[in-house]
């Protein structure tokens, strides 16, 4: 029996007599392996009447055929007789006919015959109908490959159509092979971890990739359709990341290191430290791109393991650094910490220096020729590893040179505080000295300088002048100590040199025609200057003076100018050496284009506190707290300096 039998039709002039068409539809066999099917297509008719039966012996004026899809399979031309109720065969057509790739198939089969004779048919035809052969069984269909974490291992599943047939299963990257199993007689196949290791080399630079899986069928060692593939996102875990193993923390400063302070030990605003991150590795072919520390709120990156150095720290304590590294996938390790620990320092400090005349015991005596010391400073430990060196000198007081060293040593290593005093001479009666100490740790020296003024008396004479509470050593009166006055004194004459004015309290015009000069004036004098352009303020030639202190060493001052002209200038005058020109700086004008002083004009604190008042003096009216924090009332003169 066929699988399929299709009746057909037949038209005039015997359309009512009982004649039969049929084609007959037959599957014979499938081969899974070549995905086809054999056929056979019979087409065939008879008559059921003794009446009507017609025929014709021409082999040529009759016809009959069978199509698939439209187009002849099979014609011929033949004689026919359908008479006494004989079946006629009218053409059959047997083929192999290769299926989609995916096993089904349906064709569109009609079949058709024409008799011309002593009694005719024609337009006997089969229509055409869809017959959808049996589905051969062909490649698995891949059902599940979902997005996957490398290192967790990934499931492919591809359910066979015949339990004869094997799948094998592969996973790709960028035409990469990754892995690829063997012949399998099963439906899904699990990659394990390890089988996707070779996925991160891949992917050195990247968290993620696209995967792709394929699954080819086989039959006996044959493939079976064309290889299914599928693609899933393949994740880097969030536990792959670089790592390091320490970070160490060095001095650079072969000063302090010489010091040996002591395992990640370092010295305040003295040591610049290094960080170093060692045994930093990428992880599953990463690399790293960056290494981080961070210490003490500040930020130091590198592409090499040396990290950076500091500059000076002024804080103190433990501080910890905390390093880390990034790699090549921008992930970050795990932190690493080494904490510094900062000892204080502070520079070298003397607390007191200072002589008087004694004997050669050191007991106290006026015209005596020795001195007797009070010297005493302080250093930072730095773990006792800190040392205190000091020197004592002296000179004339006249001479630029320190003529004479009187001790110049080193105390114990640890010893953090200087407190001596010894006796050192001779120093002559008759003339005044400078004295130094200096004090030194490992890294700095600081000094201190004292005037051990000439022997004192009463009074003395000399063939050009007096002392008074000294002994005499210049000018016409030469005074040690406070001197009062009663009753006026009168000036006769001005006088031109700065040096001849030691002690004097009224204001003459001085001419000043040096830098050294200026540093001749006495500490606190005040009078009315005429000047030389040496050293001087920029402006006119005449001016009220005020020095409003000085050193004994270098004889360094500080003072104040105001301009005599109508310009009301004023400047603030310093230098750190009596012989060097000061520098000046303007505090004060009346040129409103200059500085837009407030000259006696009145304005608000508020505007002086928030900085909108220029550089000048002027009247501040209201009340309120300057930065200061003490209450200026009205009217009250106020210099500011920004």
């Amino acid at each position: 029996m066929p699988d399929i039998r299709l009746t057909g039709t037949l038209s005039s002039p015997y359309v009512n007599h009982t004649y039969h068409l049929y084609l007959d539809l037959t599957i014979n066999s499938q081969s899974i392996q070549n995905n086809t099917s054999n056929i056979t297509l019979r087409q065939w008719a008879y008559s059921s009447s003794d009446t009507y039966q017609a025929y014709s012996s021409s082999t040529t004026g009759n016809s009959c055929w069978i199509k698939i899809n439209g187009s002849n399979v099979f014609y011929d031309t033949r004689s026919m007789d359908f008479r006494n109720q004989q079946v006629v065969e009218l053409g059959t057509y047997t083929a192999d006919i290769s299926h989609n790739s995916d096993g089904t198939l349906t064709i569109a089969v009609s079949s058709g015959f024409d008799i011309n004779g002593p009694s005719s048919l024609y337009d006997g035809a089969v229509s055409s109908y869809n017959w959808s052969l049996t589905t051969i069984p062909r490649a698995s269909l891949i059902t599940s490959f979902p997005e996957f974490t490398i290192g967790s291992g990934v499931t492919v599943t591809a359910p066979r159509y015949s339990t004869s047939f094997t799948n094998t299963f592969q996973i790709n990257i960028g035409g990469t092979v990754i892995e690829t199993t063997g012949d399998l007689a099963q439906d899904s196949y699990t990659f394990s971890a390890a089988q996707l290791d070779e996925i991160y080399a891949t992917i050195p630079s990247a968290v993620s990739t696209t995967a792709t899986a394929y699954v080819t069928t086989k039959l006996n060692g044959s493939q079976i359709g064309s290889t299914q593939s599928a693609s899933a996102t393949a994740n880097v875990g969030s536990d792959i990341s670089p790592t390091l193993s320490s970070v160490t923390a060095v001095e650079t400063v072969t000063a302090v290191s010489n010091l040996a302070l002591g395992t990640n030990n370092f010295a305040q605003t003295l040591s610049r430290i290094q960080f170093t991150i060692n045994g930093a590795a990428g992880v599953k072919s990463s690399s790293i791109s960056s290494y981080k520390v961070v210490f003490n709120s500040v930020t130091y990156t590198n592409t090499s393991s040396v990290v950076g150095t500091t500059g000076a720290i002024t804080s103190t304590g433990a501080i910890v650094a905390t390093a880390t590294v990034t790699d090549s996938r921008g992930r970050i390790s795990t932190s690493k910490t080494v904490t510094c620990t900062l000892l204080t320092y502070n520079a070298p400090e003397i607390s007191a220096f200072s002589a008087f005349r004694s004997d050669s015991g050191g007991n106290a005596s006026p015209l005596g020729t020795y001195a007797k010391y009070t010297a005493a400073a302080t250093i930072s430990s730095l773990n006792s590893k800190n040392q205190i060196t000091y020197s004592i000198k002296s000179k004339l007081r006249t001479s630029g040179t320190w003529t004479t060293t009187h001790v110049s040593t080193s105390l114990a290593v640890g010893t953090t505080s200087l407190s001596v005093t010894p006796v050192y001479g001779t120093y002559t009666a008759t003339t005044s000295y400078d004295l130094l100490l200096t004090v030194s740790d490992k890294f700095n020296s600081v000094t201190a300088g004292y005037v051990l003024s000439s022997g004192e008396v009463a009074m003395s004479w000399s063939k050009t002048g007096i002392g008074v509470g000294k002994v005499w050593e210049q000018g016409a009166l030469d005074i040690g100590g406070d001197a009062y006055y009663k009753g006026t004194i009168l000036e006769s004459s001005f006088v031109s040199g700065a040096s001849t004015l030691i002690g004097r309290t009224l204001s003459p015009l001085v001419t000043l025609a040096s830098a050294s000069a200026w540093g001749d004036l006495p500490n606190g004098y005040c009078g009315f200057i005429s000047h030389s352009s040496v050293g001087a303020p920029p402006v006119s030639n005449y001016g009220y003076f005020i020095k409003i202190a000085s050193r004994d060493m270098a004889r360094g001052w500080g003072g104040i100018w105001i301009d005599y002209s109508g310009t009301g200038n004023a400047f603030f005058g310093r230098t750190t050496d009596g012989n060097v020109a000061a520098s000046w700086t303007r505090i004060y004008t009346s040129d409103a284009a200059v500085s837009h002083a407030h000259d006696n004009t009145s304005i608000s604190l508020s505007d002086y506190v928030s900085g909108t008042t220029p550089k000048v003096a002027g009247i501040i009216s209201g009340t309120g707290a300057p930065p200061t924090a003490s209450t200026v009332p009205t009217g009250t003169v106020y210099l500011k300096y920004v």
